[in-house]
């Protein structure tokens, strides 16, 4: 039984420090640039689909934090009433960690999404501006 939970919070951890694969590390500008107005239509409509993969890995990263939260302290819990604690004593910590991770990753993704959100409704109306919408 031991075994089968440690192999569980393994697994766990493991899948905590995951992401989605969609971040970005370039900073997204909060609104438009002085080059946007050379903008086209085509492009335009390039930085919305961009825009919108950040907008939705953002999403997914907040849910995954959440299913991690939860799965941890599950976990965690499961642990002492198993026994399987006192054979990992740091085990805790270790799910404790994965759960911040992803938390940290929320974050920042979300921050990420605020500006492409505040960057694509200023780009929705330099599009309007143009004719492309």
């Amino acid at each position: 039984m031991k075994k089968s939970f440690l192999a569980f919070a393994a697994v766990l951890l493991l899948g905590g420090c995951q992401t989605t694969g969609t971040t970005t590390t370039a900073a997204i500008p909060n609104g438009l640039t002085p080059a946007d107005s050379n903008m086209t239509c085509a492009q335009i409509q390039a930085e919305f689909s961009q825009l919108d993969q950040i907008i939705t890995a953002a999403g997914d990263a907040k849910l995954n934090s959440q299913m991690t939260s939860a799965g941890t302290s599950a976990a965690t819990q499961a642990a002492y009433q198993t026994g399987a604690a006192s054979s990992a004593p740091y085990l805790g910590s270790l799910l404790g960690f994965a759960s911040n991770m992803q938390n940290i990753n929320a974050q920042q993704q979300e921050q990420q999404s605020q500006a492409a959100m505040n960057r694509r409704n200023q780009l929705l109306g330099l599009a309007q501006g143009k004719g492309c919408m």
